[in-house]
């Protein structure tokens, strides 16, 4: 089963509205649907997609509690969480952004390896 335009577009727009938040409007879309490919169906999609804002939320709160990047990234941090919120599941998803003055940048975020490394997709930008 593969997730709705409407969904998907309903998962872009809560994120975009984020106060406190600035991003790339094309790298959320892009990231919301790579999510959507790698959770297709509904139940596991909702459960990603409130975990990245979950994980945004708490950014904004605790700026520092991402790992730093190394090398060419300096300044730029990875939050590690689960798609699930069960017992003993994988922190698979990523939350890339960095922190100036208060305010979060959103750099990117979505699932560890699949359908590509969330990593590969946040050096291309």
């Amino acid at each position: 089963m593969a997730i709705s335009n409407t969904k998907i577009a309903e998962t872009i727009g809560r994120i975009t509205t984020m106060a406190g938040i600035k991003h790339v409007p094309a790298d959320v879309i892009a990231d919301v649907v790579a999510l959507a490919n790698v959770f297709p169906n509904e139940p596991d999609f909702d459960s990603a997609a409130d975990n990245v804002f979950r994980s945004l939320i708490l950014i904004r709160r605790k700026p520092q509690i991402g790992g730093e990047l190394k090398d060419n990234y300096t300044g730029y941090r990875s939050y590690h969480y689960q798609s699930k919120r069960v017992k003993k599941h994988p922190a698979d998803l990523r939350t890339i952004y960095r922190e100036e003055n208060g305010v979060i940048y959103l750099h990117g975020f979505g699932h560890r390896h699949n359908p590509d490394s969330v990593y590969k997709r946040f050096m291309g930008r």
